[in-house]
């Protein structure tokens, strides 16, 4: 999806995919990014997430130029429980500079994405009354 100045008046008008619950992306060979930032609050029922075989995507969210390099700001995807994330050898990221606040996360599976580096802060990610299970494999 790319971000531009007709999306943003469209999606501040209305939500966009209010009903969307799973994504699975599969074979997108020249693929780089799947949504802009801003579209993140337009997923409230987002619950699954997969993407597999795409070797050019870097990330889930992309920030746009006016979002610069701001650590601060937050993605929050509020009802997602499950991530895979298969055979993504360029992938960085959910979201390279932003903290994913995502507290129903119940399982993340991730495998061959050499260069993913796994980090989050604990009490931005998890609720303190869930448990998450995370498979990482380097095969």
């Amino acid at each position: 999806m790319e971000e531009n100045e007709e999306f943003e008046n469209l999606c501040n008008a209305q939500v966009c995919f209010l009903k969307l619950e799973t994504m699975k992306i599969s074979s997108c060979r020249k693929l780089k990014s799947v949504f802009p930032v801003a579209l993140a609050r337009m997923l409230p029922r987002l619950s699954t997430l997969q993407i597999s075989y795409s070797d050019q995507l870097k990330e889930v969210f992309r920030k746009s130029s006016e979002e610069g390099t701001s650590s601060g700001k937050e993605i929050e995807v509020p009802n997602l429980k499950e991530l895979k994330l298969r055979k993504l050898s360029s992938f960085v990221g959910i979201c390279p500079g932003l903290k994913l606040h995502a507290v129903n996360l119940l399982k993340m599976d991730i495998d061959d994405c050499p260069e993913f580096a796994l980090t989050f802060e604990a009490t931005q990610v998890i609720p303190h009354h869930s448990t998450i299970e995370v498979t990482k494999n380097f095969s």
